[in-house]
């Protein structure tokens, strides 16, 4: 099971989500993240996990259709969260309370993951 940021707060609907989906992000943006926001997309395989991995970037799926690859291999709540759509209120505050060293440790994650099996 992948780590849940609390979907207590979560505002059905919420359109701010929807327009933060819609913006328009550069790989440049990526590699100067640490946190990258995966949308769902229109199928629950999607080319977004593997762009943001390569970025050495923490991946935050929000949703809850994805089908992730190499599950039997990878513990992929050692390399990324997961939220509900709706969920926007908790994200940013949920990744602000992570400790440092457990962040540092999830890129380390990441980057194994990416360099192994992408």
């Amino acid at each position: 099971n992948l780590r849940m940021i609390s979907p207590a707060l979560c505002a059905e609907g919420d359109e701010r989500w929807r327009a933060a989906a819609r913006a328009s992000i550069s790989y440049d943006d990526l590699l100067n993240s640490t946190f990258c926001l995966v949308p769902g997309g229109y199928h629950p395989g999607s080319g977004r996990l593997a762009e943001v991995l390569s970025a050495g970037c923490i991946p935050v799926l929000v949703g809850d259709d994805y089908v992730l690859p190499f599950n039997a291999v990878l513990d992929w709540s050692s390399l990324a969260f997961t939220v509900c759509a709706t969920c926007v209120d908790d994200i940013l505050p949920g990744l602000r309370a992570m400790p440092p060293d457990e962040v540092e440790a999830m890129r380390r994650n990441v980057v194994r993951a990416h360099r192994l099996y992408f």
